[in-house]
């Protein structure tokens, strides 16, 4: 009976093991969480790899297994870890692990489709400091993803530890289940209704003010369809040009209008709290005006934020109004803007700080944060601090033609210091950079420290 009682706890101290990785954020893995693979089964949402044999056919097999896992859930594949009848033995130790991530992130970025938002590539140590790499792929919203490689493509399921492609009817459920069709219409509909109302793009550039419209807007209870059509708002007010964007939602949108007219919450949109004089920030919304939506404040595409009766908070402003540029030769910045780390990170942050303090007045208890940037191809992001040798010494471009888009999820349970910094180092890893320590102004405890 005691042997009895022993391999019953040993069978939950595992499973538990098992549960609890999965449900651990990537900033939030240690040395302990990487200890304790050693003896973990893989499940629907773990799976171990000893290491990655260079060639297109371990490429191949990586991505399959990638899509297998996003298509289902999402979870982490270890690399570096070896495992003998579904459980890890032992760790052993990749000897290039920045390599390791970089050709990881290439394969995925050439590999599949959709593109997976939020993923994480990263290494990380033992207590005996033997590094494996983990890639951490999260509950798509964009699923099924598939697999384009040799001019086919394979759609993928997990099933505990096997994959297997998916079927025509499985495909289609995944895309067009019975409540996910009724949400692509209700979709489809407001935005019609939207589409109809706007002003033609010229008028509402020339105009920047918002129309009835943007009434209907506020009438959109459904998240999703609210988050895509602010956004599409303010990518047709910006037409075209390089630019930063920043917004929080409620969760749920419930209709509920909010008290966004009193002196207080004014007051605060006047002046953010905790904003670094002269820095790049959210200082100097002095303009103040009411529309019909809520209000709206600063000057046309230099600092603009608005926010809606019912409590959705926007901010942007283009890259050449933002400094994004600074000390960047003018020749130079017209043909390869940089991205000024400051900007790059501070922004984030002064905008969440002041999210936190209306949200607290308004009693909004949490919802989701957004980061873009819109039209940023040719831009250069370097790493590290402006002093850094690195920061001198590597630099990345964006080539590719569509947007960065990080999601978080924004609650008074969070540090805000801890959301920002989970966004801002998406769109670093986002230009091809593997490591956390390149993002700046970060301490280990991930709180924001910026000087004069």
């Amino acid at each position: 009976m005691v042997w009895d009682l022993l391999n019953v706890t040993y069978n939950l101290r595992k499973l538990e093991k098992k549960m609890n990785l999965s449900e651990v954020r990537p900033e939030n893995i240690t040395s302990k969480d990487i200890d304790e693979l050693v003896g973990t089964e893989e499940s629907q949402r773990l799976e171990f790899k000893q290491k990655l044999e260079p060639g297109d056919r371990s490429n191949k097999e990586l991505l399959r297994d990638i899509v297998a896992m996003v298509n289902s859930g999402g979870g982490y594949i270890i690399i570096g870890a070896k495992e003998k009848g579904g459980t890890c033995v032992e760790l052993c130790s990749i000897e290039d692990a920045e390599a390791l991530c970089q050709r990881i992130n290439n394969i995925v970025i050439d590999g599949i489709d959709e593109r997976i938002t939020g993923i994480s590539i990263f290494p990380n140590k033992s207590s005996n400091s033997e590094t494996v790499v983990l890639i951490h792929l999260p509950d798509s919203v964009l699923k099924p993803h598939m697999v384009k490689k040799d001019n086919r493509t394979e759609f993928l399921m997990r099933y505990n530890t096997d994959k297997r492609e998916m079927t025509a009817r499985e495909i289609k459920e995944m895309v067009r289940g019975d409540e996910l069709e009724k949400k692509l219409l209700k979709i489809e509909n407001q935005m019609s209704i939207v589409s109809e109302k706007l002003s033609s793009q010229e008028d509402f550039k020339k105009q920047n003010k918002w129309t009835e419209s943007e009434e209907l807007i506020f009438r959109i209870t459904d998240i999703d369809i609210f988050r895509n059509t602010s956004r599409d708002i303010i990518k047709q007010m910006i037409d075209g040009e390089a630019t930063f964007r920043i917004a929080v939602t409620p969760k749920p949108l419930t209709g509920q209008e909010y008290k966004i007219y009193e002196n207080e919450i004014v007051s605060l949109l006047k002046n953010p709290p905790n904003q670094r004089y002269g820095g790049w920030n959210l200082e100097g919304l002095d303009t103040i005006s009411s529309r019909g939506f809520g209000v709206v404040g600063g000057e046309e595409k230099y600092k603009v934020i608005y926010l809606y009766k019912n409590g959705h908070l926007d901010f942007y402003t283009t890259i050449e109004s933002g400094w994004f540029t600074w000390q960047q030769e003018e020749k130079e910045a017209e043909k390869n803007p940089w991205l000024w780390p400051y900007a790059v990170c501070e922004y984030p942050i002064s905008f969440l700080r002041l999210a936190k303090n209306l949200w607290d007045r308004l009693g909004i208890v949490g919802g989701i944060c957004e980061m873009n940037y819109f039209n940023i191809k040719g831009c250069i992001l370097r790493p590290g601090h402006p002093n850094s040798f690195a920061f001198r010494r590597h630099s990345n471009t964006w080539q590719r033609e569509d947007d960065f888009i990080a999601l978080e999820d924004f609650s008074k349970l969070e540090k805000i210091d801890v959301i920002g910094f989970n966004l801002i180092k998406q769109f670093y890893f986002s230009f091809g950079y593997t490591e956390t320590k390149c993002v700046p102004f970060f301490d280990d405890d991930k709180n924001f420290i910026i000087r004069d």
